[in-house]
């Protein structure tokens, strides 16, 4: 267990080395859109939106959510520092919910945030057709 504790810490110092505030550690600006679209390719307006930025310390991790609803465009953007993978989900009555990761290149940290700057990921929302009833029946 102190090898894995040990290989964080060199991993955090490489990046805190590369972003060039080792005194205080701060990770490095993300901006992200999300586009919710249909399986038609129609701008999904008024879908539910959630970016979560995740960070890393000694103690745990952290998350910072961003949530809000997207726009007549289907578009949501959100900002906060965090680690290279930002999570995003989406939902709206009517269609099933969806969820997506984006993963920034651990070495595109220019100016203390991440690159590229403001990239605009497809999130995809299916419609809710007829379900299907399934049974279970035990058999002894």
């Amino acid at each position: 267990m102190r090898w894995y504790a040990a290989l964080r810490l060199v991993l955090l110092s490489g990046l805190c080395l590369s972003v060039g505030s080792c005194g205080e550690f701060q990770y490095p600006e993300a901006m992200i859109t999300v586009r919710v679209m249909d399986e038609d390719g129609k701008h999904v307006e008024g879908a539910e939106v959630g970016i979560t930025f995740s960070l890393f310390y000694n103690t745990g991790y952290r998350f910072t959510t961003r949530t809000g609803v997207a726009d007549s465009d289907g578009l949501f953007s959100g900002s906060a520092r965090g680690a290279h993978q930002i999570h995003m989900r989406a939902s709206k009555a009517g269609f099933y919910r969806t969820r997506a990761s984006y993963e920034y290149p651990q070495s595109m940290i220019v100016a203390k945030r991440w690159e590229p700057w403001n990239p605009t990921v497809d999130l995809v929302l299916r419609r809710v057709g007829e379900p299907v009833p399934m049974y279970a029946k035990i058999i002894d």
